[in-house]
């Protein structure tokens, strides 16, 4: 096989998974996930950036409760999104979880390197990507939206 079949073999593969329906038991997992990040980060009974190194870079631009606001609004807007059947919110839950996972997924690797921290924030920030352009694809034919069958 070519190259360059490979690469459009990939394209096509890419099309055929953003062209099936929005998970929403996946969706729920991942704000879920995401809100008790956020919540485990936020809350005032201990300090989990102090802990480790891991957190220096992250904690030099934003507190720690910040951060854990900024997941828990995300993982709350994503779970919005499934449980009132808005597409809309789904993605901007999504798009905004991304940019945080993204930034998260660097802080800890600048922090440490070889923690798998960083491989985990990436792969999380990866799904809220995959879920964003999924629901932006899908916007009209989502199993988010009820259909009303007349009897």
């Amino acid at each position: 096989m070519k190259f360059s079949q490979y690469l459009h073999q990939i394209a096509v593969n890419f099309r055929n998974i953003l062209s099936l329906p929005l998970n929403k038991a996946a969706t729920i997992v991942l704000s879920t996930y995401t809100m008790l990040w956020g919540l485990w980060v936020a809350n005032p009974f201990w300090d989990v950036f102090s802990r480790a190194e891991l957190y220096t870079s992250l904690m030099n631009v934003l507190p720690e409760y910040a951060w854990g606001l900024i997941a828990i609004c995300c993982g709350l807007a994503m779970a919005w999104g499934v449980l009132h059947t808005t597409t809309q919110w789904v993605a901007r839950g999504a798009f905004v979880g991304f940019l945080h996972w993204i930034v998260i997924s660097g802080g800890y690797f600048m922090g440490d390197w070889q923690n798998t921290g960083g491989v985990t924030a990436l792969t999380i920030a990866l799904l809220c990507a995959l879920t964003y352009l999924n629901s932006r694809v899908n916007r009209d034919n989502l199993p988010l939206e009820r259909k009303h069958v007349k009897i």
